[in-house]
């Protein structure tokens, strides 16, 4: 529990506490007084006065039988009353009694008294909240009175205020917050706050964009690592093939029934020429490098994307014959030509000749 006003000090408390105490007066003539208390917000305080001396009397006077007693038809006149004062004041009452039938018949009873009026001030004291409900950022300090509008009391005296809540500004959701204002009289009023913690949009946003920013950062790695993986996994694999080849250096020559011109100088020619003189199939002419895979497939032959002894790698523009496939098909051994204008052989990846894609394998039986 929270006190954000200061308590009122002990003397103001006693001052205000005489409705609570014991009351007794005395007449001029040392006559002992009857004493009433009402309450100042009482809109009925004239007949509860009069229920209250009627009531009195029948204890005095044993002539009066309280269940004879109209009292609703019963007259009171009270002088020297003033409901808007708190505290002890002499009055003059005077009572008519009238019995309690249908006649409505007066008793012939009739009593002047003075009394003393104890008139106890009840009324709680004020408690406005700027809002019924706020909503919050996360992380901002709590700060509850900041949001009372006013507290007071009739008395003039400032009344203690109560503020307990739940609200954690550490985690979005909904709290409350409840106030009470206490005066003197021990009187009180009570005002409740939902309050509703929230972690603003911008905030929000801006840790989506540095999370985002971090997966594609570790994204970005992750690819990096694995195409350098890869790369060194297909320079090792080519490597190795590269040390156990056994193309048994061959000599290739330039068949007659070749389509393409240019000899060994052009890599058409070349894979034609490969493929004619280790497989003895005469390959139509497909037209340009470029050309050659789309060729052959409309020309019945297979095709696909894995290399095969046999096969025909075909580039974006270059052609050569596989004539080795490393054991994990990593790495392919090809003849071909027009590398540097002339014939040659070498292990490149099955992927690429390091220069160019490759872009499929045609498959020659």
């Amino acid at each position: 529990m929270r006190y954000i006003l200061p308590a009122i000090g002990a003397a103001a408390i006693t001052g205000m506490l005489i409705p609570t105490q014991k009351v007794a007066a005395a007449d001029d003539a040392g006559k002992k007084m009857a004493v009433y208390s009402l309450d100042s917000s009482d809109p009925y305080s004239t007949d509860t006065l009069k229920t209250l001396v009627i009531e009195k009397l029948a204890e005095q006077d044993s002539n009066i039988i309280l269940n004879n007693v109209d009292i609703s038809n019963s007259q009171m006149s009270v002088s020297g009353l003033n409901m808007n004062k708190p505290g002890i004041q002499a009055v003059t009452i005077k009572i008519g009694l009238a019995q309690n039938d249908d006649s409505t018949k007066s008793l012939g009873y009739s009593v002047t008294e003075t009394a003393a009026i104890n008139v106890v001030k009840t009324s709680t004291p004020t408690l406005k909240l700027k809002k019924v409900s706020v909503v919050v950022n996360n992380g901002d300090a709590w700060n509850p009175s900041s949001y009372i509008s006013s507290i007071s009391d009739d008395s003039g005296a400032l009344p203690v205020l109560k503020e307990v809540d739940n609200v954690n500004m550490s985690v979005d959701g909904d709290y409350y917050a409840s106030y009470t204002a206490v005066n003197a009289e021990g009187y009180s009023t009570t005002a409740v706050l939902n309050v509703t913690v929230k972690t603003p949009q911008e905030v929000l946003d801006a840790r989506a964009a540095a999370e985002e920013a971090e997966a594609t950062a570790q994204k970005e790695a992750e690819e990096k690592k694995a195409a350098e993986e890869k790369k060194a996994k297909e320079a090792a694999a080519l490597a190795a093939a590269q040390a156990t080849t056994t193309s048994g250096n061959k000599v290739y020559g330039v068949s007659g029934s070749n389509p393409y011109s240019g000899g060994w100088s052009n890599c058409t020619a070349g894979a034609w020429e490969a493929v004619y003189e280790n497989l003895g199939v005469s390959l139509p002419n497909f037209g340009d490098a470029g050309s050659w895979l789309y060729s052959a497939s409309a020309d019945g032959y297979s095709t696909g994307g894995s290399p095969a002894v046999g096969s025909v790698a075909v580039y974006s523009h270059h052609v050569a014959y596989v004539d080795q496939v490393s054991a994990d098909g990593s790495a392919v051994h090809i003849i071909e030509g027009n590398y540097n204008g002339h014939y040659n052989e070498r292990w490149v990846s099955a992927s690429g000749d390091g220069f160019q894609a490759n872009i499929g394998y045609i498959y020659v039986k």
